[in-house]
């Protein structure tokens, strides 16, 4: 394990396509070609690297995200809407195999990584919105906190709300887009409803 990042992605992958309960650390060492001793040498258990498994995915998300927060020439509003597919990938896993059975079999772990991702995008949506304020595209009245909590369960509700199962071809980047735009027009200015009517105009 001289890697470690390329190792908790090859693992990633493994859990998202087999899930969290069924990919046992047999299959695991069988995988990398190492004893069953050995993984055990760097993790006690099977819930220790699901934990350090989920983080390695969010921090990796968040690097992602924090590159358009880091755009001088983007405004407030094209920063978090361009970001919306990285938030969306943070969800998205909720309705995978892998997070399914991580609710079921590991409900500790699922809701302290869902906590976890809950406190990274409100860092990043607080340092967004404020700087939206100054900029005069979003409102003054309304929570940073609470949006960033509805916002969240917008996205994490589409593969596990009964209310979406109607749809017989569901596509995450519509609803992401969906979610972004329900969002962004609840908190934003006349001034910002203009540059959101432009980039709509615009992604056409």
């Amino acid at each position: 394990m001289n890697d470690k990042k390329v190792f908790l992605k090859n693992v990633s992958e493994l859990f998202m396509f087999n899930g969290a309960k069924t990919l046992t650390m047999d299959d695991i060492a069988k995988a990398f070609s190492m004893s069953k001793k050995t993984l055990y040498q760097y993790y006690k258990n099977k819930e220790e690297l699901l934990v350090e498994v989920l983080d390695f995915g969010l921090n990796q998300t968040i690097e992602q995200i924090q590159m358009f927060e880091k755009k001088k020439d983007l405004n407030a509003i094209q920063k978090i809407f361009f970001s919306k597919s990285d938030i969306k990938e943070l969800c998205e896993e909720a309705g995978s195999i892998f997070m399914l059975q991580l609710i079921k079999y590991y409900p500790k772990i699922y809701n302290a990584h869902k906590l976890k991702v809950y406190k990274e995008i409100l860092r990043i949506m607080r340092k967004n919105i404020e700087s939206g304020r100054r900029e005069r595209l979003y409102k003054e009245d309304f929570s940073i906190e609470n949006y960033t909590k509805f916002l969240l369960e917008l996205m994490f509700a589409y593969d596990s709300s009964v209310l979406f199962e109607e749809s017989n071809a569901k596509n995450w980047t519509k609803h992401s887009r969906k979610v972004m735009l329900f969002f962004l027009n609840a908190i934003v200015t006349p001034k910002g409803y203009e540059i959101l009517k432009e980039i709509i105009y615009n992604e056409k």
